[in-house]
């Protein structure tokens, strides 16, 4: 009975964090940013290629695939347009270290350009312009244990800052 108790609590556990959040509260999160794909590979497959992507891509879908890098370096730099005039730079590098491990280092900036600022008495801007400045950097290790167990970690810096609001 006990064991029957904790198996229903821990499924309305599951069931109410899976819930948490609704559509009508997305404006509330934070780091939107980091839904925006980057990597060629992730790009092109939709993020379906979660269980075979390797190196740099990796840090952006799944951190163990780092460790299926296993000589030398390997960078990139990309530009993006994504929706309505927004560019995505990003920049990365991975290097192995033998039995180590694979450490990989990305840097990812958001460019809005120049937005015209708007107020209640001058809808149409009174020429002054702000610009908004996202940021993300992600640093992240992973080893391999076999040839079919990776493990990996990563830790991610975000800075968003519009005017004199920062986050």
């Amino acid at each position: 009975m006990k064991n029957t108790f904790k198996i229903f609590l821990g499924c309305a556990v599951l069931a109410s964090a899976l819930t948490a959040g609704t559509v009508r509260s997305q404006g509330t999160a934070g780091a939107a940013q980091l839904l925006i794909p980057v990597g060629t590979e992730t790009v092109a497959l939709s993020g379906t290629n979660v269980g075979t992507v390797a190196g740099i891509d990796a840090l952006f879908t799944n951190v163990a695939g780092l460790a299926r890098h296993n000589s030398g370096l390997q960078g990139t730099v990309s530009t993006t347009s994504y929706i309505a005039d927004i560019d995505v730079v990003h920049a990365g590098m991975v290097v192995a270290m033998g039995e180590t491990g694979t450490f990989g280092l990305t840097l990812k900036s958001l460019d809005f350009g120049e937005i015209p600022k708007t107020t209640a008495l001058a809808p149409e801007g009174d020429g002054q312009t702000f610009s908004p400045s996202f940021f993300t950097a992600t640093a992240g290790f992973a080893r391999a244990f076999s040839d079919r167990v990776n493990v990996g970690v990563a830790g991610k810096i975000i800075s968003e800052t519009i005017e004199e609001s920062s986050a």
